[in-house]
């Protein structure tokens, strides 16, 4: 009898909390569902979930306009570059080439980069000025593009400037010199051809 009693007393202790449980879920769902009703009828959505939803929405939008603002600068930027190209190519401009120069390309541009931009006068002025044997070469070739200026009817009412020039290298003649011991030393003599190219500074 002892026995059966314990039973009986286990099975009505788990009947309680099996009960108890169930009305707990029942009232959390209540709850849950007063709460949906409640803001159903208000029209709104949860303020988290709203902030949450909302932020990235803005952060986007915002990346899109200045993404925008962005590329209509890049494309004014480009149609005033492609405007000045084109009007300087209808500027007159007169060129020169010298070709096989006896020195290393590395010698002449240090010359040649420093006229690059300049007027005729500014150009002849720094070198008269420059202490190297560039500057005699690069000089001679700039008074040629000047020749053929004046050749072409150019009345220099309105100073030409060094637009573009740049240096590239020439062949490479190779020689040797005789060392001791029947050996030889290689020599290798550099050349150049150097361009010079002048063009009417624009009004503006």
């Amino acid at each position: 009898m002892s026995t059966t009693s314990k039973n009986n007393t286990s099975l009505e202790q788990n009947t309680d909390v099996s009960q108890k449980e169930n009305q707990d879920v029942a009232s959390v769902g209540k709850k849950h569902n007063k709460a949906k009703s409640v803001a159903s009828a208000a029209g709104s959505v949860h303020p988290v979930s709203f902030v949450m939803s909302a932020s990235p929405l803005k952060r986007s939008v915002k990346e899109d306009k200045s993404a925008a603002k962005n590329m209509e600068k890049d494309h004014q930027e480009k149609e005033e570059k492609a405007a000045k190209a084109t009007d300087s190519s209808k500027l007159p401009s007169f060129s020169a080439k010298l070709t096989g120069t006896p020195m290393s390309a590395r010698k002449v541009r240090l010359v040649v980069n420093m006229i690059r931009g300049k007027s005729v006068d500014e150009a002849y002025g720094l070198l008269q000025v420059t202490h190297k044997k560039a500057a005699v070469a690069v000089g001679k070739l700039l008074a040629s593009a000047r020749s053929n200026a004046e050749y072409q009817g150019y009345s220099f009412d309105i100073p030409l400037a060094v637009v573009e020039a740049y240096v590239n290298e020439g062949p490479t003649r190779s020689r040797w010199r005789p060392r001791a011991q029947g050996r030889t030393y290689m020599i290798n003599r550099r050349t150049c051809s150097i361009f010079l190219r002048l063009q009417q500074v624009s009004s503006e």
